[in-house]
Order: C-alpha cells, then structure tokens, then sequence
C-alpha cells in the first residue's frame, strides 16, 4: 500500500497504517452502519485514523470503494455512521485513471467527453 501526505513518514507509519486499513476493511467489509467512535473503539484505533482510512478506502489505489455516509441521531449533534460498500466501486474521472480491477461498476457516473475535460 501506498500512503502520502505532508506528515506521513514511512519508516515509522507504513507498518502502523497498513495495520489500521486492514483492521478497517476487515470490520467494515459487512456493509454495516457505524460511527466513527465504534469503529475506533473496535480497531483499536483514533477517530482521526479511522476517518482517514475511511477516505483512503475512496481512493483507487485503495480500491475505490463507495463510503456512504448518513446522519446519527439529532442533525445539530452533527453525529454519522459509515458504511463501506465493497460491492460498489467509484468511477475514475478519467478512463485512463481505471485500473484493470475496476473495471465492473455497479452504478456508474456519466462519462466524461473530450470536450468537456480539463486541459493537461
């Protein structure tokens, strides 16, 4: 696996993060609702993390996957529940940016023509 960003650094977070996505799938592979407290709480993870991981699970290179998300409780507590649709995959913007394992979509976006693509 491949992580990135401003603070990460491999020798000491490749190990740990590859760990916490693996905890994160294995839990929410069942397509159950949760929040971001109970998923920490059962990965032995932050919230921080999990929500993360969560993001991580839309990118391609971590099987851009569909992570719905819905309201928990009252809307002013400003509470959610994830669910990781492993059966779903998102759409690439582009077709070049697909790779050969996402090639199946359950409900794919519109296309995207040349001409209404951005520029290189």
């Amino acid at each position: 696996m491949r992580f990135d960003g401003e603070t990460y650094e491999p020798t000491t977070d490749k190990a740990r993060l590859t760990r916490q996505v693996e905890r994160v799938y294995a839990l929410m592979k069942d397509g159950e609702w949760r929040t971001l407290a109970e998923i920490a709480d059962l990965v032995d993870a932050s919230e921080a993390g999990v929500s993360a991981r969560l993001r991580d699970f839309r990118k391609l290179r971590f099987g851009g996957y569909l992570v719905e998300r819905r309201r928990n409780g009252r809307p002013e507590r400003g509470r959610f529940e994830y669910r990781l649709d492993i059966t779903t995959r998102q759409l690439p913007l582009f077709a070049e940016d697909a790779s050969p394992q996402l090639r199946l979509w359950k409900e794919p976006g519109p296309a995207v023509s040349d001409t209404n693509r951005p520029a290189p």
